[in-house]
């Protein structure tokens, strides 16, 4: 006698194996390639904007234009906000984030994962210093100079570093949450504070349009190998809930460690915190 499936049991056996595919290691593999493609494209844009800026001398005239757009928004509202804005991406406020960043892992008992946090860290660093001294590009004169920089233009470093560290720092948090809408929202929200952190360094008139976009290239290929190296980590380790977890001093110390960088982040970017 023919014996027939019952129709739940093979939808729930669907639904199961189609969970797998989403919750698993097939996802972590599209990331990986993904982060590859990225770190590739991000490469190529930045080799083409040098080439463009040095050999061709294509961009002047829109990095000019850019500027003197900015320059024509200029408010003491604006420069106010805008100046709270872009210490947000100054070294303490960054460091903050990466000490948050490296002991959330370390809660997480992922020590191979800080090493490679902080291997990209220094990398992007050093890899903005480099460019910066070799191809030695002046920065704009602003019409209110409200903020002195002496380090030459090309890479943005406030761009670059931002990007790494903030979007990162909202994937780790992104990468445990069930909800893909939640996932979006927080990195959405690492995305768009590296994004107007750019923004302001050009409405203040300290980098050229050229500087903020090369800045974003590089910093989007050393996000993309750190989160590439993390998702191959990922792969054979069991997901950890950063907001369910079992360890009361993971609890404890999560429950200090945000509201203590939130706070830092805001009395820095305030300027109450004179570092």
């Amino acid at each position: 006698m023919v014996q027939y499936a019952d129709p739940d049991s093979r939808t729930l056996k669907r639904r199961h194996r189609w969970q797998h595919v989403i919750q698993g290691t097939p996802v972590s593999y599209l990331i990986v390639v993904l982060g590859i493609l990225s770190a590739a494209a991000s490469i190529g844009l930045l080799v083409e904007l040098i080439e463009e800026i040095w050999i061709d001398h294509a961009l002047g005239v829109v990095d000019l234009n850019v500027f003197y757009w900015w320059q024509n928004l200029r408010s003491p509202l604006l420069d106010q906000w805008f100046v709270i804005i872009t210490r947000l991406g100054n070294v303490p406020a960054l460091l903050a984030v990466a000490v948050a960043c490296g002991a959330m892992l370390l809660l997480a008992q992922r020590g191979f994962d800080v090493l490679a946090m902080v291997g990209c860290f220094a990398g992007a660093g050093m890899t903005v210093l480099t460019l910066k001294w070799m191809l030695y590009r002046n920065r704009p004169v602003p019409a209110v100079p409200l903020i002195s920089e002496s380090n030459p233009a090309f890479p943005s470093a406030h761009a670059s570093l931002s990007l790494v560290i903030y979007v990162f720092a909202a994937y780790l948090i992104a990468r445990e949450l069930r909800s893909t809408r939640n996932c979006l929202l927080v990195l959405g929200a690492g995305l768009g504070l590296a994004f107007i952190i750019g923004l302001s360094r050009l409405y203040l008139g300290l980098h050229w349009f050229s500087d903020v976009l090369g800045g974003y290239a590089l910093g989007g290929a050393w996000l993309a190998l750190l989160v590439t190296i993390a998702e191959l980590r990922r792969v054979d380790q069991p997901p950890l809930e950063y907001f369910h977890l079992h360890q009361a001093a993971m609890r404890c110390g999560l429950a200090l460690l945000l509201p203590a960088l939130l706070l830092f982040l805001g009395l820095y970017a305030l300027g109450r915190l004179d570092w």
